[in-house]
């Protein structure tokens, strides 16, 4: 990561392009906490999102946070298909995914270990590069829910990176355009289903004992069903902060124009 970061800073110096980060000491102060997992959520509009996106990082930030780099979820079709790509990906954190696989696959559970190891793990949701905001996939659930420690989830949105690096033949870099970041933090707590929510409102399958939701779900649902629940709720709080966010840069943006 901390390698190809510096390589690609070179798109952005000289005042060739620019890049703008909002509340990235926010990022910082959840990138240093080594005390739980860390999932870190992207808008895909540019082939080479990860690693741009890292520029913002300066190097004595990735050397200080050298064990604590990210792991990233990759297309095997594309970024694994030949052994020399498959080295290069590899020393850059990557890690396979295939599409359709499923949540459980290999790739999937490296990941999880990696979040119960208080690591790093990126994801862009969307699955895929596209012009357009698509559906978020499963994996983000599954990621969040198998923490055994709850994780620090940073949604980060991101503007104009397809006009650095183009989503279209020919693929070149291009200059004079600036990028910019925004992201805001929330935590995600497992709480006692049965102590916080008030007697009227308990369903039967809590009222014998005291438990966690989780735990009450595990027992009358198969887990695939969890976590389609678990993923509708965090793509419905995901998808408002990340409106927020992208609001509060269009309104940032109306307000430099004048």
């Amino acid at each position: 990561m901390g390698f190809v970061s510096s390589i690609s800073k070179f798109l952005f110096i000289g005042g060739v392009n620019k890049i703008i980060v909002h509340n990235k000491q926010q990022f910082m102060t959840a990138w240093e906490d080594r005390s739980r997992p860390l999932i870190t959520v992207a808008n895909h509009r540019s082939n080479i999102d990860d690693p741009l996106m890292w520029t913002m990082l300066s190097i004595r930030e990735m050397i200080r946070n050298i064990d604590r780099h990210r792991y990233t979820l990759a297309a095997h079709n594309i970024c694994f298909s030949k052994q020399w790509h498959t080295n290069i990906f590899s020393l850059g954190r990557c890690v396979p995914c295939v599409r359709g696989a499923g949540v459980y696959q290999e790739g999937m559970n490296f990941c999880v270990d990696k979040l119960n190891q208080n690591g790093w793990v990126h994801i862009f949701p969307e699955g895929r590069v596209t012009e357009s905001p698509l559906r978020f996939k499963w994996g983000i659930g599954r990621l969040i829910m198998d923490s055994k420690a709850a994780p620090v989830v940073l949604p980060i949105w991101c503007t104009n990176m397809q006009k650095v690096w183009p989503v279209h033949p020919p693929y070149y870099p291009r200059f004079g355009h600036v990028s910019s970041f925004l992201n805001t933090i929330f935590y995600v707590f497992y709480f006692n289903f049965y102590e916080t929510v008030p007697q009227h409102f308990r369903i039967t399958m809590v009222s014998s004992r005291k438990q966690s939701i989780v735990e009450a779900a595990e027992q009358h649902f198969d887990k695939n069903t969890i976590i389609l629940i678990v993923n509708l709720i965090i793509l419905t709080v995901l998808m408002g902060l990340l409106y927020m966010v992208a609001t509060s840069a269009m309104a940032a943006g109306g307000k430099d124009e004048h």
